[in-house]
């Protein structure tokens, strides 16, 4: 929709009509090259609101006020999302207002000034521990799959990829001389570098002899497409449940990384450049201890 077709529309159905606004800010955040995924949130996010304040006869901006946004969050939490899935929905809600105020002035407050985002605990994050690992290996077989698999999960525990990142490989990221793969986009189209070990090097060449040197991308199907998300889930889902372990998910790996590396004693800032973090302060997150955590690593000086 172009500027005056947009503001004619605005004109019949009301200067603040929600829908028009949430497809205007849509808009801009892509003009701004966000990622597919940053998209993606906003919209997925701010389509669970739009549709509660459908089902509350709220068409206009004007019409919200704060405790239509509380209502909204307490409806999410009846709905079973978790702290951090109302988190992100109240985030996007706040981005989308806060543009909205910068761009219209409008002469009345922006409500969601007076609402304190929602508190996520902070609890630690469970990491693949070394003996799942093994045993998620130990399931995948010894065709073209199994060995695609296994060359997976060994890249994901090794350099601590995120999920998409991982996906968006290219044959020629890949440097077996000096054992790193260069990540083109990583959150916010960041680009760095991540390194692996011998065992994942070999590995990976294992399954390169499987898969041949055609097509673009690392890790693909049997039929030579880009293995995508969905699919990549789906194939850590699998093995977890053949493995009988508890649901492990792709985001679990970055939290083993770091924590493997903190051990080894490898310095904060350099675990945040390895993970694609700007600060360390994220690496206080992943890398929260558990009792577990806190009895293992303990040692007395009494027994020295």
């Amino acid at each position: 929709m172009n500027t005056v077709a947009r503001k004619n529309q605005q004109i019949l159905l009301g200067e603040d009509y929600i829908l028009v606004w949430v497809e205007a800010f849509l808009k801009e955040r892509k003009a701004q090259n966000l990622t597919k995924g940053t998209i993606k949130y906003y919209r997925t996010n701010l389509k669970t609101f739009t549709d509660f304040l459908e089902g509350q006869e709220i068409k206009f901006i004007s019409q919200i006020t704060a405790s239509t946004v509380r209502d909204f969050l307490l409806i999410l939490e009846e709905r079973g999302h978790n702290p951090g899935g109302v988190h992100g929905h109240f985030r996007a809600v706040k981005a989308f207002l806060k543009w909205y105020w910068e761009e219209e002035e409008p002469d009345y407050p922006n409500p969601v000034n007076k609402i304190k985002a929602p508190r996520v605990p902070q609890e630690s994050i469970q990491g693949v521990t070394r003996e799942e690992f093994d045993a998620l290996l130990s399931e995948c077989g010894n065709d073209f799959l199994g060995e695609r698999d296994r060359a997976i999960l060994k890249v994901l525990y090794d350099t601590g990829v995120r999920a998409d990142e991982l996906c968006n490989i290219r044959l020629d990221d890949l440097n077996l001389v000096d054992n790193s793969i260069f990540i083109l986009q990583g959150k916010g189209r960041k680009p760095r570098m991540v390194f692996f070990g011998k065992s994942t090097k070999k590995q990976i060449r294992k399954y390169i002899s499987f898969r041949g040197v055609e097509g673009s991308y690392l890790f693909i199907t049997r039929s030579m497409d880009k293995l995508d998300y969905p699919a990549l889930r789906q194939i850590v889902r699998r093995l977890n449940t053949k493995a009988d372990l508890h649901e492990i998910g792709l985001h679990d790996f970055r939290r083993a990384l770091c924590l493997n590396l903190l051990q080894a004693g490898v310095p904060e800032i350099t675990i945040a450049r390895l993970m694609g973090h700007t600060t360390t302060q994220l690496i206080g997150r992943y890398a929260k201890q558990s009792t577990s955590d806190l009895g293992n690593s303990y040692r007395s000086p009494l027994d020295e």
